[in-house]
């Protein structure tokens, strides 16, 4: 490793660890990766478009469907990462015995079928496995695939999405 390689990942990893201990990103160990899509009608009850795109309670009345998840991968520290089940949407993306990574041409093949594409995780903050300090958020696709489950990462929570800090395989 050259001199600047190594400056450029001690600084990285003190700037991760000061984000944490100052309260801007949290530590969890990844208990659940999923991919979640949803059809919705961009109308509301007057036919007006919706302009934000933004997700709220009334497009339960006004067509929204219901999410569908495409995949969900585990990680159960006795037995390791598996899969709860993968749709036949991503079966030929996805390798069962493999992380659960989403290509960009995947990406763009959903996003022609679904109108909302998320790429979510489910963090626990205890690291032993208790479900009390478990917070599920959304993540930015490269964030999403630099992941695996039972990793420990930093996190820093958002409103509508969340960031990756740093992972601590």
């Amino acid at each position: 490793m050259n001199r600047r390689a190594f400056l450029t990942t001690v600084s990285t990893l003190a700037l991760a660890g000061c984000a944490t201990r100052l309260g801007l990103a949290d530590r969890v160990e990844v208990e659940a990766k999923y991919v979640v899509v949803s059809e919705r009608r961009n109308e509301d009850e007057d036919g007006d478009r919706d302009v934000d795109g933004n997700r709220d309670e009334s497009e339960e009345e006004n067509g929204a469907d219901d999410p569908i998840e495409l995949a969900r991968r585990r990680y159960d520290p006795s037995s390791g990462p598996s899969y709860d089940a993968i749709h036949d949407r991503l079966a030929d993306d996805i390798e069962p015995a493999g992380p659960l990574t989403i290509s960009e041409a995947t990406t763009e093949r959903l996003e022609q079928s679904f109108e909302v594409v998320r790429y979510g995780m489910r963090g626990c903050g205890s690291l032993d496995g208790d479900d009390s300090d478990c917070r599920d958020t959304w993540l930015f696709l490269d964030d999403f695939n630099d992941l695996e489950v039972g990793d420990v990462v930093d996190v820093r929570y958002g409103e509508e999405m969340s960031g990756i800090v740093s992972v601590n395989d």
